[in-house]
Parts: C-alpha cells; structure tokens; sequence
C-alpha cells in the first residue's frame, strides 16, 4: 500500500483521509466508486462519527466543470470503508487490522496514556450502545408485532385508543425492514454483476 493519504481539512484542521486518495491507495480501478460505497454506507459511518465532505469542481472536458460531493474520512471510518472494499491492498491492509483487533482484545496492547485509554473506553461504550439500540429496535418490533397479531386487521388496530400509535410505529418498521430488503436485494445484483464483468481492483 503507498504512503498513508492521510491529510488536513482546512476547515476543521482535523487529520482525514481523502476518499480518492485512499480508493487509489486500496487499488481501485476507478476511484470514484469509492464514493458510492461511502454513501451506501453513510449510516454506520456517521455512527462512527461526523462525515466531513465538501463540494469541489472537476473537470469533464472542453474546458466544463462541475461540482462533485468528496468525503473527507476519519481513519476510524477509512477502515471501516476498508473492510467494504474487496480488493487486494484492501484485504492486505484489513488483515492487519484484524491483528491488531485480536491483540487488543487479548489486553497485548494497552494504551500509552490516560487519554488513550478514555478515547478506547469511549469507543467500547459506543460499541455497546450500538448494541443495545439494535436490541431494542428488535424488542419493539416484536412487541408491535404482538400487538398486530392479536387484531384480525389493521382496520380494526386502528380503532383501539392506542391504535393509531401501533400503526404509525409498524409502518415506521416495515418501512426500515423494506429499505434494508431492498439494499441486500441490490448488493446481491450487484455482486453477481460484478463477478460478471469486473476487473481487478473495482468493489462489488
């Protein structure tokens, strides 16, 4: 993998990873698709922590610009976007990591100062929180579920003095349970296309 990507932010003065820079590092053959990958994967970056991006104006011939969206990653987030990335340097680089991950998890690293052991102890607790909102999301839902269950029809949900509420939380659910379907449905599509007709270095 070529020297780290890393570089400032102007606007914030935080360390970041340029996304083509990085797509470059990780041997993408087109860089750009980076940014799709980025974008599909905006929610759990954002968990992460803020997602820095700005406008900038690239050329697309005969003197025309136009203006392109460009993310500015966390190197919490580049790996994350590593582990998404499929290609070789991608995969060489997530092996690493996952070394690294082990030795931590069997206390073989341990922090260099009192302030490194908090930003490691924060990002536990956010692991665990993490957890527990996918924990609850899932009780909800059964819970609303129960409740569906014991009514013939939503008509009829509709008419109890909390009906209105249970239906307004369903569809919240069914609507996020669709969207979650219909993204693995495209994943699938585009993973068999690109086994398909990809070279070397794209993401699926």
């Amino acid at each position: 993998m070529p020297a780290s990507p890393a570089s400032v932010l102007p606007a914030t003065g935080e360390t970041t990873v340029h996304d083509l820079r990085l797509a470059e590092a990780l041997g993408f053959k087109r860089p750009a698709n980076i940014r799709n990958l980025i974008k599909r994967h905006r929610g759990i970056l954002e968990a992460i922590g803020p997602l820095l991006q700005r406008e900038a104006m690239v050329g697309i011939g005969s003197g025309a610009k136009r203006a392109v969206t460009e993310f500015h990653l966390s190197k919490a987030q580049a790996a994350f976007i590593i582990g998404k990335s499929d290609t070789r340097e991608a995969d060489s680089v997530l092996a690493l990591i996952s070394e690294a991950f082990a030795m931590l998890s069997d206390g073989k690293l341990v922090a260099v100062d009192e302030a490194a052991q908090a930003e490691l102890d924060a990002a536990a607790a956010r692991a665990a929180e993490r957890r527990r909102l996918m924990r609850e999301e899932k009780d909800d839902y059964s819970r609303i579920m129960k409740s569906f269950s014991k009514s013939p029809s939503r008509s009829v949900i509709g008419h109890k003095p909390d009906g209105a509420a249970i239906l307004r939380e369903l569809t919240a659910f069914e609507k996020q349970r669709e969207e979650r379907q219909a993204a693995q449905k495209r994943q699938s599509r585009w993973a068999a296309q690109a086994r398909k007709t990809r070279n070397p270095g794209d993401p699926d």
